[in-house]
């Protein structure tokens, strides 16, 4: 019954399915990284007169001088890390040879490796790891909020059985008053006892009606708070009578030998701050690798061949033959890295603060585990006692009843025994609670473990 609506409320609050859409939003985030080997396409067309690079800040692909040109190419990236490409142009060359235009069609293939930074693709297994942490830390936030919502669930399934025992407990108390009144008048009009003591047992009646008036509200706002967080209506079904509720207090077990860090690992908050911890880690590495020197190998083969009257040219014109090579060195690096130190900084302040977030849930988690069972033994006496003095309350109201009936008692001494038992009958109720709350409150701080001594009606 509470596992049912336990699993209705996974499906229906809010917060549980935004903590979900958050997770799926990290996790095509993390997916999307992957796109760092994608092929990349280059494309381009243009002319050029009387070009004139400028070293350093030109850009690395333009048109050969002079020309007209159609040049494309594609890159990969490659594990273990390097990048992999091909290229091919159609140009059309001014006035090259003997004031005359040539055809030159060129196709090459290209390798480039890191050297230095960036080695092995490090930043993007870097970016990778941040993701993938940041993924974990979105579970561990759906984790814990279906925690605190199984625990809300369960704590708001147990006050509706508290409040329905304590309407029963209302009922049953006016019945017995009403029952006192009506068997005190039968003693006046009968001269076995004096009409005064009819005044007492109608203010009874009145203050058990005023009283179950006030548990029926109780009642009915517990069933709202565990409409407002499963969607469901309580149905009289998943209401339990008086005895079964105290029978299912009686029956709960608590795990005692809880470890402390099994806890931990088990709670979704704690999770969420040891990624976020670890994501924060991976983002000072991949700034500390942002400030080395750019250092790549680049190596390239070429063919290019040339036509002064077909459209693809396949001789060797303006060069003394058509395969061509190259290999180059190249070395660039910031003058200043204030922007990287500063990441660095930041992210080594964000390290500290979330090492200490992470100290202050275990530092919670431990106390509130032991405070839940020092709450569990305590109500586990307190149920006993009250039980105990609900059979001893229960026998002095029949022995006072029986006195008044005899007319050796009198309406006061039966009405104290039935207040005395009334109010035993509620300890009883609240005790068999707070037991249920105490062990639901130990389950949610060791991270539901140990599950097999959960006992659900």
């Amino acid at each position: 019954m509470l596992n049912q609506l336990v699993a209705a409320a996974m499906q229906y609050h809010p917060s549980v399915r935004a903590a979900r859409q958050q997770a799926e939003q990290a996790l095509a985030r993390h997916r999307g990284e992957a796109g760092f080997f994608d092929p990349r396409l280059f494309s381009s067309v243009g002319a050029a007169e009387r070009l004139r690079g400028l070293p350093g800040v030109s850009d690395q692909v333009s048109t050969p001088d002079e020309s007209v040109a159609f040049e494309g190419g594609i890159e990969k990236a490659f594990a273990p890390g390097f990048y992999g490409g091909l290229s091919a142009a159609q140009r059309q060359r001014w006035d090259a040879i003997d004031d005359q235009d040539i055809q030159q069609t060129l196709v090459g293939a290209q390798l480039r490796v890191p050297l230095w930074r960036d080695f092995g693709f490090r930043e993007y297994d870097l970016i990778d790891r941040q993701a993938l942490d940041l993924y974990l830390a979105a579970l561990g936030q759906l984790l814990a909020r279906q925690q605190l919502l199984r625990f809300d669930v369960t704590v708001a399934f147990i006050n509706l059985q508290e409040a329905n025992a304590l309407r029963q407990a209302a009922d049953s108390a006016l019945l017995r008053v009403q029952a006192l009144l009506k068997e005190a008048e039968e003693l006046v009009k009968h001269k076995v006892v004096p009409e005064y003591q009819l005044n007492q047992a109608h203010l009874e009646v009145s203050l058990r009606e005023e009283e179950l008036f006030g548990a029926v509200e109780a009642l009915d706002t517990a069933k709202l708070q565990l409409r407002r967080l499963t969607g469901i209506d309580p149905t009289p079904e998943m209401i339990l009578e008086t005895p079964q509720f105290v029978r299912w207090a009686e029956d709960v077990a608590v795990k005692e030998d809880v470890e402390s860090q099994d806890a931990f690992q088990g709670r979704g908050n704690w999770q969420e701050v040891r990624h976020l911890l670890a994501a924060a880690e991976a983002r000072i590495n991949l700034a500390r690798e942002q400030m080395k020197p750019d250092v790549y190998l680049k190596a390239s083969v070429s063919w290019q061949g040339e036509s002064t009257d077909r459209f693809i040219g396949d001789s060797a014109l303006t060069s003394d033959d058509e395969p061509g090579a190259a290999i180059q060195l190249i070395y660039q690096q910031p003058l200043g890295f204030t922007r990287e130190r500063a990441r660095v900084t930041e992210q080594e302040a964000l390290v500290e603060e979330l090492r200490e977030q992470q100290r202050n849930v275990e530092i919670d988690i431990k106390v509130e585990l032991a405070a839940a069972m020092v709450a569990y033994e305590s109500a586990r006496q307190r149920l006993e006692l009250t039980i105990r003095a609900s059979e001893a309350a229960q026998a002095t109201l029949q022995a006072e009843s029986e006195r008044f009936r005899l007319g050796e008692g009198r309406s006061r001494q039966v009405l104290d025994a039935e207040k005395d038992l009334t109010t035993t009958i509620r300890l009883q109720a609240a005790n068999a609670a707070r037991v249920l709350r105490a062990q639901a409150k130990h389950q949610f701080e060791a991270g539901y473990t140990g599950e097999d001594k959960r006992v659900n009606p």
